[in-house]
């Protein structure tokens, strides 16, 4: 039996929005690093953009082969794309069942953990 998330429009609604939030992640570097300023903001927000480019950065230095000096700055945008896309994937089909799940499930507890006997 299939799932209501995995097929249809539904499924289709995520994967556009997973597909432009990797995107807009993606491309943060090449909009704020351009941006020039003493703004403890704008240094806060290159300080993230750096951060949010780790993933590519780890792709990137792998197909240069170890040279970081040769690494191409599209493989890395076009990885940190992927990465956050299925990032933002999997949270919105999560977000989703979340809202889909009856009201009395969320506070009712699980039972069977570590502490049950």
């Amino acid at each position: 039996m299939r799932s209501a998330l995995t097929s249809g429009p539904v499924h289709v609604k995520l994967a556009i929005c997973a597909a432009l939030a990797g995107c807009a992640v993606a491309s943060w570097p090449f909009l704020i690093f351009r941006v020039d300023s003493e703004s403890a903001l704008v240094n806060t927000l290159q300080w993230l953009g750096k951060l949010l480019m780790m993933p590519g950065i780890v792709v990137g230095f792998l197909a240069a082969a170890g040279n970081g000096h040769t690494m191409n700055f599209w493989i890395m945008t076009v990885a940190n794309g992927v990465f956050y896309a299925a990032i933002s994937y999997r949270l919105l089909v999560r977000w989703e069942r979340r809202k889909l799940r009856p009201r009395g499930e969320e506070s009712a507890p699980s039972g069977g953990g570590r502490g049950s006997s």
